[in-house]
């Protein structure tokens, strides 16, 4: 029988005498847990296979922990009248308060101090400085060794938590916060990845799916896409992001446009291929992905010696129509017909309405006047100081307050003005007013015809 240390002596209800020694973990089996002992005293005899103490039902109800070697100190019981071996009763520390905090919590030193206990408090805690404590004033905490933690306050009826990443997932629904995670390359590893920037940093997002399954070959969500639109088809409800940049399930930067190339910051995307989007520059976007028609609300501003001005504008294009308006007064509609690349086209602003449409007709109106041009280059002038028509071959003429005059592409012109009407030609030689036999400018009703030039 091993000596009693300290002549520790202790007697049971059925006057068995019974004997409690000290002594140090050497070694554990976790699987079997079980323990190597050196009992204080006999250090060159070890005990093995003492089973480990738990206070756990043989259902696995109850609280399980494994003792350190080294550094746990077990109480064992031996028996002197059954089976004359070990049972490990419990564990024994000397000093407590040399490894424990002060009220206050001011204690200061190399370890990292147990919590305060006021009578009622439970602590669990790992060597690792896990911890769970349940306080007198019904706060459930949860903590791990880095710090981050998980609390329940009763008496501010409140959740609070600090996480560098928070991931719930739910029945078809899940909930994602912080780093950037994705699993992009499914088929070598189901791990998540963090997605980083150029300079190694993190992204960060706050995610919601609803209607999210996940593959049993990957451990991650499905990744599947319309073979045309190349829609995401799974969530089968939609997605909603908040992020420093949006990452689809690969971990591919998210695009609401194949024409825009814009780091996306909220991003909500529905199965039914309606997605909503605002950008790094602050533009929102409502958009089909199938047909990628939208509309786009474009915010922006800019200050002029102190005054902020509006630049806002939106744009909507929706099939072959297109419409942009600009909160500087300007509107813009552009319809492109079926088959064709041009776009019949309407601006308007404070200086100018312009109609044009694909064969490049137009109707132009701005502070000169009004311009009238077709696709073959002729053109009607409206202005404060009269109308001028030229044609394609350079034929041309001028109604104004001086009167009308009209020129050919020869430079023979005829003009009408108060003074009476001038007939002019291009070159002297083409003057010949009188080789007609009769004149056709004698007697009336041409007396007011007073003048002929030639060149």
């Amino acid at each position: 029988m091993p000596p009693r240390i300290n002549d520790i002596r202790v007697t049971s209800l059925g006057n068995n005498e019974t004997d409690i020694y000290i002594g140090t973990i050497t070694k554990v089996n976790p699987e079997k847990q079980t323990m190597t002992v050196s009992v204080i005293g006999f250090e060159g005899q070890l005990y093995e296979d003492i089973p480990i103490n738990q206070p756990v039902s043989i259902t696995g109800a109850g609280i399980r922990t494994i003792p350190i070697p080294g550094y746990s100190r077990p109480l064992l019981h031996y028996s002197l009248t059954y089976e004359k071996k070990f049972y490990h009763v419990g564990y024994f520390v000397e000093d407590f308060s040399s490894i424990t905090q002060n009220k206050s919590n001011t204690k200061q030193g190399e370890i990292v101090f147990l919590r305060y206990l006021e009578p009622g408090e439970v602590q669990a805690i790992s060597s690792g400085k896990a911890e769970v404590f349940l306080g007198n004033d019904g706060t459930v905490s949860i903590q791990s060794g880095t710090g981050n933690f998980l609390r329940l306050s009763d008496f501010y009826d409140s959740l609070q938590g600090q996480f560098s990443e928070l991931s719930f997932d739910m029945n078809s629904a899940s909930f994602v916060g912080g780093r950037v995670k994705r699993i992009t390359d499914a088929a070598t590893s189901n791990i998540p990845e963090v997605i980083r920037d150029t300079n190694d940093t993190a992204y960060t997002e706050i995610k919601m799916e609803i209607g999210a399954t996940i593959d049993p070959s990957t451990g991650g969500p499905y990744i599947q896409k319309e073979p045309i639109s190349e829609i995401d088809m799974y969530p089968t409800v939609g997605t909603f992001m908040i992020a420093s940049k949006a990452f689809d399930q690969a971990g591919v930067a998210e695009k609401i446009l194949s024409t825009v190339d814009k780091d996306l910051k909220v991003l909500l995307k529905l199965a039914s291929g309606i997605s909503v989007a605002i950008d790094e520059d602050g533009s929102l976007y409502v958009v089909n992905s199938r047909t990628e028609s939208h509309i786009k609300l474009t915010t922006a501003q800019e200050t002029v010696d102190g005054v902020i001005e509006d630049k806002s504008s939106l744009e909507i294009h929706i099939n072959k129509i297109d419409l942009e308006l600009k909160s500087t007064g300007e509107m813009k509609i552009e319809l492109t017909p079926n088959d064709s690349e041009e776009k019949n086209t309407i601006e308007i602003s404070e200086q100018l309405i312009l109609l044009q449409d694909i064969r490049n007709n137009k109707i132009l109106q701005d502070e000169n006047g009004i311009l009238l041009e077709d696709v073959n280059g002729n053109t009607v002038t409206m202005a404060a100081s009269g109308v001028k028509f030229e044609d394609k071959n350079s034929n041309k003429g001028t109604m104004d307050s001086a009167g009308i005059e009209l020129e050919d592409k020869n430079g023979n012109k005829v003009g009408m003005a108060s003074s009476g009407i001038q007939l002019t030609t291009g070159d002297a030689a083409d003057w010949k007013p009188n080789t007609l036999p009769n004149c056709l400018f004698t007697d009336a009703p041409h007396s007011s015809i007073v003048k002929l030039t030639g060149a």
